[in-house]
């Protein structure tokens, strides 16, 4: 879903996979030309996004299979549509926690304890 905004980045953090760029007065230069290499994706960057948007995914399909309950109740099954729900709530519960805990692991680690 990110990828689909193709927005310019201007710096190697920012979340994205669209073309790196420094503003340079009304022309933009390309990252990839004056520094090659220093965009690159890790993999860890890539497994969060894919876990969020597994997440997303099946926030989704819930509300399809909700949609289609209500429009041909027949087509679907009520515990289908229950199990479902419980997957995606159980995925989105994990997504929280394991956002809580590097927030609060990246907190201890800036910390000057």
């Amino acid at each position: 879903m990110i990828d689909a905004l193709k927005l310019i980045r201007s710096d190697a953090a920012h979340i994205g996979s669209g073309p790196m760029v420094f503003l340079a007065g009304k022309s933009t230069v390309s990252a990839f030309e004056s520094n090659p290499g220093k965009a690159n994706r890790t993999a860890f960057d890539r497994y969060l996004l894919d876990a969020v948007q597994y997440v997303n995914q099946k926030q989704i399909d819930v509300t399809d299979m909700e949609q289609q309950l209500v429009t041909d109740p027949d087509s679907v099954d009520p515990h289908d549509v229950t199990i479902a729900m419980a997957k995606a709530n159980l995925s989105l519960s994990i997504a929280q926690n394991v956002i809580s805990r590097l927030t609060q692991a990246w907190n201890e680690i800036t910390s000057n304890r």
